[in-house]
C-alpha cells in the first residue's frame, strides 16, 4: 500500500504533487472536505504519518514493511532539528512581543477623528 492509499484510509487527502520528502509537517484536506486543511502528515521519504483533525485528531503511523527502522542517530537528529525549530519560533515570538511592545510605548493617547465618528468621543 502506498503512503497515499494510506493516508485516504484514514480520511487524509494528500494531493501527489505535494508529496515529496521533508523535515516539515504539512496540512492538507480530508477525503470528506478536500479543500480544508483538516489533515495533516508527515513524510521523510520511508517513514510517515497522517492525522485528520476533524475526526479523532490522533496520529497514525504508516506501517511499511520495507521501510527501515529508525536508527538511534536519526532519532537524535529529528530531535535535535525538533528542538532547533521550537527554539528559533520561541525567539521569532520573543522579538515580536519586544516589536509591539515598543510599538505600543511610542503611540499617544489622543482623540481621533474615525473613533468620534464611531461614537467614542472620550
Amino acid at each position: 500500500m502506498s503512503f497515499i492509499d494510506f493516508a485516504r484510509a484514514h480520511g487524509v487527502e494528500i494531493d501527489p504533487s505535494k508529496l515529496y520528502p521533508s523535515d516539515k509537517i504539512k496540512r492538507c484536506g480530508t477525503v470528506n472536505r478536500p479543500k480544508s486543511g483538516n489533515g495533516a502528515f508527515f513524510w521523510d521519504g520511508q517513514r510517515g504519518w497522517v492525522m485528520d483533525w476533524s475526526g479523532d485528531a490522533r496520529t497514525i503511523w504508516f506501517e511499511d514493511p520495507n521501510a527501515k527502522p529508525w536508527t538511534d542517530e536519526e532519532k537524535r537528529s529529528w530531535a535535535a532539528k525538533r528542538a532547533s525549530a521550537a527554539s528559533e519560533q520561541d525567539r521569532k515570538y520573543n522579538q515580536a512581543a519586544l516589536q509591539a511592545d515598543i510599538t505600543l510605548r511610542s503611540t499617544k493617547m489622543d482623540h481621533h477623528p474615525y473613533l468620534e465618528m464611531k461614537g467614542f468621543k472620550d
